[in-house]
């Protein structure tokens, strides 16, 4: 008898703890809601840090650079900029951006991007993105 009203009581246990668990499941955040807790999150009214990048070769050799940042919240009436992805379209399968621009808002000044010719899966080789080409910034 013991033993029934154990196991009785551990399978009322068990499906009390269950119904919570099920009804958290049934209600995952949208991404709307992930975005707003992100935008609404306490971040300070500026911030200054220094961003450490280092670059690491086949032989182990570093290179490390370190740039300061710089960051200033001025609130919803101290926007500077407006980011517009104007056309997207698929280009062989791939959802491709062929235009966007970047509006400054307190210059006045704005940024159009295009991009053309684009082709997916050509074959480029590796070492064209080799450092000193890249710091070259040409093409042999």
């Amino acid at each position: 008898m013991y033993k029934q009203i154990l196991k009785a009581t551990i399978y009322c246990l068990a499906a009390l703890m269950a119904v919570p668990l099920a009804q958290a499941a049934d209600t995952a955040p949208t991404g709307l809601e992930i975005m707003t807790r992100v935008d609404d999150r306490p971040d300070g009214d500026d911030r200054k840090s220094v961003l450490t990048m280092t670059l690491i070769n086949k032989r182990g050799r570093q290179r490390i650079r370190a740039v300061d940042s710089f960051s200033k919240d001025f609130g919803k009436d101290g926007l500077l900029k407006i980011y517009n992805a104007l056309n997207f379209k698929q280009q062989d399968g791939f959802w491709t951006l062929f235009k966007s621009e970047m509006n400054n808002v307190s210059r006045n000044h704005k940024t159009v991007m295009t991009m053309d010719s684009v082709k997916y899966n050509t074959g480029i080789k590796d070492n064209l993105f080799r450092v000193s080409t890249i710091h070259r910034g040409s093409i042999r």
